[in-house]
């Protein structure tokens, strides 16, 4: 009888190479030079990473390649690094609650005019009084809280261009087929053409997100600060 997921969903990475990994989560601090903003909520990063790893392994995966999905599942909110709390979670209520769109394909749904990747600049043009209204400073770290979502190809992009020289430090071989996984739930069109297998992990990334996520806010830790956003 096959154990339950719950039982063995292990950190198959290495404990010596997490704690840097998640350090890459860490980001200069726009208003206080040498100061960094520790970066994201690391228990709910090993916690998805765990059962992520668990569920590729019971659908029948090789080892190699969910070692380094799990490297990939770590670092799935690398393109939030910097987020900050408390502005993210105002602004994604406001627009969740007036029904702005919050992911890119829904953006271009909803406004066919914008061009693609132009989603971001496209949202504070439009919404610049509404967020002006919330008290939201229409400046350049605005712009990088509205680009953690509908920029966030291109965010992660940046971050994992930062990332590469760290992680190839600590020897870790990074494939394109990783950063595709990590885009999934923004992009599914992204994953067009990919290999069934890279698919099948992108979906169990985004499903595993999603169900961690909504532990979290049922035990009161949403590091979001999120009212009806997720």
């Amino acid at each position: 009888m096959p154990m339950p997921i719950r039982e063995t969903a292990s950190l198959l990475v290495p404990r010596s190479l997490v704690e840097p990994l998640m350090r890459l989560y860490d980001y200069p601090h726009p208003g206080k030079p040498g100061r960094v903003i520790r970066g994201y909520d690391r228990p709910h990063a090993l916690r998805t990473a765990r059962m992520c790893a668990a569920v590729a392994r019971r659908l029948g995966h090789p080892q190699e390649r969910v070692e380094r999905y799990q490297i990939a599942c770590l670092l799935h909110d690398l393109g939030r690094a910097g987020l900050d709390p408390e502005q993210f979670g105002k602004i994604w209520s406001w627009a969740r609650a007036n029904g702005v769109p919050t992911r890119p394909r829904d953006w271009r749904a909803v406004h066919p005019s914008t061009p693609y990747g132009g989603e971001t600049e496209a949202f504070l043009e439009r919404y610049a009084q509404d967020l002006a209204r919330l008290g939201v400073p229409l400046d350049s770290w605005t712009a990088e809280q509205v680009e953690m979502r509908l920029g966030y190809a291109r965010r992660l992009a940046r971050q994992l261009r930062a990332a590469r020289p760290k992680l190839a430090r600590l020897g870790v071989q990074w494939a394109l087929w990783m950063e595709r996984v990590m885009l999934y739930y923004y992009y599914p069109e992204k994953l067009d053409g990919s290999a069934r297998w890279v698919r099948e992990l992108a979906e169990v990334l985004v499903a595993c997100e999603q169900l961690e996520a909504y532990s979290n806010r049922q035990r009161g830790h949403d590091y979001y600060t999120r009212k009806k956003e997720s």
